[in-house]
Parts: structure tokens; C-alpha cells; sequence
């Protein structure tokens, strides 16, 4: 919980150490595994776990199912609803990340859209307006899109 509270540029620097030890610096997998290791992805899937009831795992376990079993077959379905909404919310702080993708990204072309629109916006005036708009789309859809999944898994890992 604590660790949440930091800001994301009090955790850049081990995060950039361990991409570098794990040999993934100036690749894409550098600025993506971050968010799925991050410490409201942990709580939001503890969370949501949490709210299963013991004695579903307690039949499985009876039924003979392992630990990989029980886990692949009842805790990743029922958690459907957590997982989506993570994933949105995870999108959405991605989508709009700057310092991280200029630190761990040398090559320009591999830059994502936030840190081009931020280049155009020191370049051109002009185009910062239209370019806003469509790197504002993706963010939009997917709300669009994934509202019922954000709804539910939030109020169900709330409850938990």
C-alpha cells in the first residue's frame, strides 16, 4: 500500500535498473511490463481474488484439482470483471506516460504517442489541438467500450 502512494517517478529508478538487468532496455517490453507488475494491479487482483469463497477452491481441492488447476480453472474466471477493469485503468495511465518511454526508449521511432505529441507541442502550436483529439480517441473507446467491465470489476473488488 505504501508503494502506491509514491509517485510513478519515485519507482522509475529500480524499474530502470531491473529492465536494464533483465536486458529489455530500448525495447517496448521495457515500458509495458512495469504496468503489469504495478502495485494497483496487485491489490486490485488481491482484492478481487479475496472475494472468492474458500469453499469453492475447498470442492476443487476435493475433486482432485492442483493448485495450477484450481487457479487456471476457477480464480482467473471468476476474477473476469477485476482483470477488465484493471486492464482499463491500467491502459488509461499508460496511454498518458511521458517520462518513462523518453528515459527507457533511445530509438524515436519506437515512442509511443504520448511523448510525440509532446514533441509536436514544442515544435508546432498549431497542430497540438488536432493531435490531442486523435491520441485522445483510443483512451475514449476503450472507456467507451469497456464501461460495464470497469463498473462491475471496481464495485465487486470495493466489496471484497
Amino acid at each position: 500500500m505504501i508503494v502506491m502512494v509514491l509517485p510513478f517517478q519515485a519507482t522509475l529508478v529500480p524499474n530502470y535498473i531491473m529492465a536494464d538487468r533483465m536486458g529489455i532496455l530500448d525495447t517496448r517490453l521495457s515500458i509495458v511490463l512495469p504496468w503489469g507488475f504495478s502495485p494497483f494491479a496487485v491489490f486490485v487482483m488481491r482484492q478481487c481474488m479475496k472475494g472468492i469463497p474458500r469453499s469453492v477452491y475447498e470442492a476443487a481441492q476435493i475433486d482432485g484439482a492442483g493448485h495450477l488447476r484450481r487457479f487456471f480453472h476457477l480464480a482467473l474466471p471468476l476474477s473476469k470483471a477485476g482483470i477488465a477493469a484493471l486492464a482499463i485503468l491500467s491502459f488509461a495511465d499508460a496511454w498518458s506516460m511521458v517520462e518513462h518511454p523518453m528515459i527507457f526508449l533511445k530509438d524515436p521511432s519506437m515512442e509511443p504517442l504520448s511523448t510525440m505529441l509532446f514533441r509536436i507541442g514544442q515544435e508546432n502550436k498549431g497542430l497540438i489541438f488536432a493531435a490531442s483529439i486523435f491520441y485522445m480517441l483510443p483512451v475514449f473507446l476503450v472507456f467507451l467500450y469497456g464501461q460495464e467491465h470497469l463498473e462491475q470489476g471496481v464495485s465487486l473488488s470495493a466489496l471484497r
